[in-house]
């Protein structure tokens, strides 16, 4: 499972026995409990860390329906989900003698509060006419323990030269 800002967990599959369709709604109750380091949101495993999911009868059904066998419960993990970077120069990327920046989003948050964390690659230059790298270094906000950074961090920008463009002056004494 990958972290989708819902609540998640495994669903039972019952091998030669009553089908899962076949039980009426509401005969499975399930118990979801957080492992350490990982939190509940309304009882649900929403957010992204490990969990253990525990399935009974309800009461109402425990005369009609029992569960057999000793595998009644199941850990299962909600992994982080790897952002979409989307790059945006601020900007115009003419050369103008001042540095120039960049930002990311994330471009597949779940409604969340995530934002990019971006810095300068050390060694570049963007001021000058070429190229540049700006790199995600990290993920800031409220719910940025649910993504992960991708493996491609590093977007390049290219700073092009400024357009001179000239006029004639056909005047006496023009300097």
């Amino acid at each position: 499972l990958t972290y989708n800002g819902s609540a998640q967990k495994p669903t039972p599959v019952f091998a030669d026995s009553v089908e899962i369709g076949q039980l009426p709604e509401g005969a499975l109750v399930y118990e979801v409990t957080a492992k350490e380091g990982s939190t509940l949101t309304d009882e649900n495993a929403v957010n992204a860390g490990a969990y253990t999911v525990t399935v009974s009868i309800a009461p109402d059904f425990a005369e009609q329906y029992e569960l057999a066998g000793d595998n009644l419960s199941t850990d299962f993990t909600i992994e982080k989900l790897e952002v979409v970077l989307k790059w945006e120069a601020v900007g115009d990327l003419v050369y103008n003698g001042k540095e120039h920046t960049a930002t990311a989003t994330v471009n597949n948050k779940q409604g969340d509060d995530v934002k990019v964390i971006v810095g300068l690659v050390n060694g570049n230059n963007n001021v000058n006419v070429g190229e540049f790298f700006y790199e995600a270094t990290g993920l800031s906000g409220a719910d940025a323990g649910n993504y992960s950074l991708p493996a491609e961090k590093r977007h390049s920008f290219t700073v092009t030269p400024a357009q001179v463009e000239l006029t004639w002056n056909f005047e006496e004494n023009a300097a």
